[in-house]
Order: C-alpha cells, then sequence, then structure tokens
C-alpha cells in the first residue's frame, strides 16, 4: 500500500500458487481516495488466470466447479458513507468519536495524517469486507477497514455511531470454464454503545448469496472478543473454486502496558475441504525500543486429494527500534503430520506411476518438520550511508526421506549511499549468498514434475543512478555470480555455474510525478557459452517523495535476480521501488 498525498493511496497485490492439479495466478489494483469527511471511494481491477495440469500422472479433479481453468477480469467500485454528528465539537483538541474498529482496536486509525488506513496484507486490496488471510490473528474485523484510507475518520470530528457502504462487480472478461462474477452488495456497521459493535455484509450475484455478521464486545479498558462468520461465494486467493464458510472467535488482552495476550480459533469449510485451527500468542515490549511475541497454532485440514494434515506450529520474534538501527527477527518451528489413502503427488514422468515411485505417496502416515529463522538489520551510519543484511534459513525434514526434504539459505549484506553534498548520485552496493534445495512439492513450470535441482551461488551486485538535470537520469547495474548446481537434488556431482550480468538504464522524467525507464539488459552464461541480450521498459509514478511504482515490460527471457535460474521472465511486470 502506497500513500499519495494525505487523502489518496494505491494498493497493489500479486499472487502465485501452484498445486499438482491445478496452479493459479493473479494480480490485483486499487485506487483508494477520501473525498471529504464523509465520503469515501474505491476502484479496483483485479485478473486471474487458473490453468489445469494436463501432464501425464498428474493429479485429476474430479469436481467441475473446483477445476474451472481460464483467465478472468474483473472491475469493482465501492462507495463508503461515515455521516458526521449534528454537534461539532468546538475545542482544537477534542477527540475524535469512534466507530467500529476505532474503538476495539484504537491503533487502526488515527486520521488522515497518519497515512494509510488499511490491513496490509490480511484484507484483499480490492474493496470487499469477506477477506480475510488464515493464520492472520486479528482483533475486530471491521466491515470499513477494507477500504483503507476511503473509510477513514478525519481527526478534531464527531461522527455518527454508524457506517454504510456499497459495492458493485463486473466481469470484464472471462475465458476457458470461468464464468462470470458479476456481483453487489451493501454492508455497515453499529456502535451500540461503549463497549458493543455490530458488522454486517449481504451481496449477490452469479455465484449466489454470500454474506458476513460479525460482533466485538470491549470488555474493559484492556479487554476484548470477538465473533465473525463469513460466506463467501468464491475465494480470490485460492487455487480452486467454490464457496467457503469462515467462522472466527477470538479475543485479546493486555494484562499490563508491556504484555498483551491474544487467542483464536478458525473453522473453514468449503467445496471438497474443511480445516480447524487454534492461535494463541503473547505480545511483550519489555523495555522502550522493544518489542516480542509468542504464537502458538495448531489445525488440521482435510483435502480430498492431498488427504488429512495436522499441523503443530510455534513461533517467536524480537524486535529492536531506534533513530539508527532497525533489528528484526524470528524463530518458527512446524510439525506436520499428513495421513492418506495413496495419491499421485507429483509428476516423475511419462511412464505410468508404481508406487515405487517417489512422486506417488504410499498409504499410511508421514511426517514433516520445519524450522525457519528470519532475521533483517538496518543501520543508519549517517545522513549519506546506510547498511542492510539480512539472514533467512529454512530446515524441512520428511519421514520418506531425504528426496522431499527442503532446505533455503540466504544471506545479504549491502549497503547504500547518497552523498549529501550531491544528492544526484544513488549507489547500492549488495552480496548475496543463496543455497536452495527445493522442496520435491515445487511443481516445474516446463516439466510439470518436481524441482530436482540444488544450488548454492555467490551473487555481488553494484547499481548506480546519476541525475544529469532535472529530467533525465543514467545508470548502469552490474552482477556477477559465481556457483555450483546439481542436476540432482541429492546425489550427484556439482558444476561451477558462472554469470555476469550488465543493465544501462536510463530515466525520463517527462511529466510531473511520471517516469519513463529504458533498459538495456545482456547475460553472460559462462559453461553455457551463451549471451542474451535484449531491452527492457517501463512507466514509473511517483506516490511521495521516496516512493514511485510502475508498469513495464520485459523483453528478454531473463531476470536481474542471478539466483533466478528459471529464465521465465519474459512479460509484463510490475514493480516499486523506494528511496532514501
Amino acid at each position: 500500500v502506497l500513500p499519495i498525498g494525505n487523502r489518496t493511496e494505491l494498493a497493489l497485490k500479486a499472487d502465485d500458487r501452484s498445486a499438482v492439479s491445478q496452479s493459479a495466478t493473479s494480480v490485483e489494483a486499487a485506487i483508494r481516495r477520501k473525498l471529504n469527511a464523509e465520503w469515501g471511494l474505491s476502484g479496483g481491477l483485479r485478473y486471474d488466470d487458473r490453468s489445469s495440469n494436463s501432464a501425464a500422472g498428474a493429479v485429476a479433479n474430479a469436481s467441475a466447479d473446483l477445476n474451472r481453468s481460464g483467465e478472468r477480469a474483473d472491475a469493482i467500485l465501492r462507495v463508503d458513507y461515515r455521516p458526521l454528528a449534528k454537534i461539532q465539537p468546538t475545542s482544537d483538541a477534542a477527540q475524535v468519536q469512534v466507530l467500529g474498529s476505532e474503538l476495539l482496536n484504537p491503533q487502526r486509525h488515527e486520521g488522515l495524517t497518519d497515512g494509510p488506513l488499511s490491513r496490509g496484507p490480511a484484507a484483499s486490496l480490492m474493496p470487499s469486507a469477506l477477506n480475510h488471510t488464515p493464520g492472520i490473528v486479528q482483533t475486530f474485523d471491521d466491515p470499513a477497514a477494507a477500504a483503507g484510507i476511503a473509510a477513514a475518520l478525519e481527526a478534531g470530528l464527531r461522527y455518527q455511531p454508524w457506517s454504510v457502504y456499497g459495492f458493485a462487480q463486473e466481469t470484464l472478461t472471462h475465458t476457458g470454464d470461468r464464468v462470470s462474477n458479476n456481483r453487489a452488495g451493501v454492508g455497515g456497521a453499529w456502535q451500540v454503545n461503549d463497549r458493543l459493535q455490530l458488522g454486517a455484509e449481504i451481496a449477490g450475484g452469479d455465484g449466489g448469496t454470500g454474506g458476513k455478521l460479525s460482533g466485538g464486545y470491549q470488555l474493559d479498558d484492556r479487554s476484548n472478543v470477538y465473533l465473525t462468520y463469513a460466506r463467501e461465494t468464491e475465494v480470490a486467493d485460492q487455487n480452486y473454486a467454490g464457496r467457503q464458510g469462515v467462522l472466527t472467535f477470538g479475543g485479546r488482552t493486555r494484562l499490563n502496558d508491556q504484555l498483551g495476550v491474544f487467542v483464536e480459533t478458525r473453522a473453514a469449510s468449503s467445496a471438497g475441504r474443511s480445516s480447524l485451527t487454534n492461535a494463541f500468542g503473547l505480545d511483550f515490549a519489555p523495555a522502550k525500543h522493544w518489542t516480542s511475541g509468542l504464537k502458538l497454532e495448531f489445525g488440521k485440514l482435510r483435502d480430498p486429494v492431498a488427504g488429512d494434515l495436522r499441523r503443530e506450529g510455534v513461533s517467536l520474534n524480537l524486535g529492536y527500534n531506534d533513530d539508527r538501527l532497525k533489528v528484526l527477527t524470528g524463530l518458527e518451528y512446524r510439525n506436520d503430520h499428513t495421513s492418506s489413502l495413496g495419491t499421485v503427488s507429483g509428476v516423475c514422468s511419462t511412464t505410468p506411476l508404481t508406487t515405487s515411485d517417489p512422486c506417488v505417496s504410499a498409504p499410511g502416515s508421514n511426517s514433516r518438520q520445519t524450522v525457519l529463522v528470519k532475521n533483517a538489520l538496518s543501520y543508519k551510519y549517517d545522513s549519506a550511508l546506510r547498511f542492510l543484511g539480512v539472514l533467512n534459513l529454512s530446515r524441512s525434514t520428511s519421514s520418506r526421506g531425504a528426496f522431499y526434504d527442503g532446505d533455503y539459505s540466504e544471506f545479504v549484506l549491502g549497503a547504500a549511499y547518497r552523498p549529501v553534498d550531491n544528492d544526484r548520485w544513488n549507489t547500492l552496493a549488495k552480496y548475496t549468498y543463496f543455497s536452495n534445495l527445493p522442496a520435491s512439492s515445487q511443481v516445474s513450470a516446463v516439466t510439470r514434475g518436481p524441482l530436482d535441482y540444488a544450488q548454492r551461488s555467490h551473487v555481488l551486485n553494484l547499481d548506480t543512478t546519476y541525475d544529469l538535470n532535472p529530467w533525465l537520469s543514467i545508470g548502469g547495474k552490474y552482477g556477477l555470480k559465481v556457483g555450483d548446481l546439481r542436476t540432482s537434488r541429492t546425489t550427484g556431482p556439482w558444476f561451477s555455474s558462472q554469470a555476469q550480468l550488465f543493465v544501462l538504464r536510463g530515466d525520463l522524467h517527462f511529466v510531473k510525478e511520471w517516469d519513463g525507464i529504458l533498459e538495456l539488459r545482456s547475460l553472460d552464461l559462462r559453461e553455457a557459452g551463451d549471451t542474451r541480450s535484449g531491452a527492457l521498459v517501463g512507466l514509473y509514478r511517483h506516490v511521495g517523495e521516496h516512493a514511485k511504482v510502475g508498469v513495464g515490460y520485459n523483453f528478454t527471457d531473463f531476470s536481474d535476480d542471478l539466483t533466478d535460474l528459471s529464465h521465465r521472465s519474459r512479460g509484463v511486470f510490475l514493480n516499486a521501488l523506494v528511496t532514501f
């Protein structure tokens, strides 16, 4: 989510999901505008493509409703209304009368001057209040919060204890087995008293009737509980089509100024699958600048293809933040138990599969233990120089043997330099160590079978830009990768894999807040004796002083990320850039 001034925000989202039987890719964009103190307007576009895997040995989906393949593009428009109270405060220091989640979760909305007010990744970018990401523990889900800044309160004003909104969605185009999803609906929230808030939404259209009922109750100044039931006609970020119902119950309490506790239970049922998850967590701020948290999660997923999966997970996080230093670290452990009647879990060859094939899961129970470590560091040395660091590790071990393990290691150390006495010049230097053993469940886009390779690479990147004048900037990038590649996941020799990347770039600031970009790219693959060249073009819009977002087209099939071995980068791209 990127702010454009104090009254407008731009939200962008891309998602790619792969499964043995079907894959789904989607792109969303939304613009939200606060028209005045009472009215807000949001508009969005969504494109998604669902494709079935027709390769030999793939898992066939027997349900025509779940297996709808093809492309679809939808447009949606939403209007929010939050009426002002007839009597307005006369003092400049008057408090804002809060509504909905502002009372039950006061940190969510704090006035337009505090920037975008959406729930970030927990909400869909399309302005619909029915979406929620599983595993994101929340307090109360205010139906108006999905509209972000368009439904925000303005500081210093008093509002009525209710709000309403309406939306309409139309399918612009669809192909294959996809059907239209034209819909319209209304919803709202009502602050019954100082403690109780209610919310509701109802919508109808091509997919049938859907809706949502929600309630939140403030037990005291430190505690609240909430209950939500949503019936959706289609879940945007799942591989398969089909209706889904989700019942959520939870609560949060703050024991003191340093310690808070939350708990949430979520039951979901949909066409062919169901799940039940329970989460418990702690938020702890032991001292100034420090934050920490603990989360426990237990659940079970039932799927007609994959079987039954039972998961126990625990995660810890610790953070420190001051004017110069920001450090975030997290540790997560997951223990998954899978039981099935014996299904195909991948595509290894075009020949008939047997129970000895590593892509076939035999009847019985399997388990997987996964440990994830995430670390990020940012240090501001002075106004011209900043350092960054990243350390991410993942180790996944399967009871079925080494072929099913998955390991991932990433270490990044970088520096960004922008001289104070010459702010025309920007330079970023970055070193990356990358080691990857893909899990067997990851499917190749080419063979449609499990990814059977391993890589370990050292990558050095140097990127610099210089402003020749206010309307023209030139720059370049050099990348060097020195690494090894193995064509088998677990056995076989390592082969040297070296590559060099050269990029020459020009930025044209031809209209206020708009930039055009042209890149000439060349990739040299030493061992393959191959050199690939081409161009990239793009159009960017500045959204604030330090960020811009744009779209473009890559005429080459390679990425400027030298750890990406797929050579599938040709085509339209969406990108966001941030400066300091």
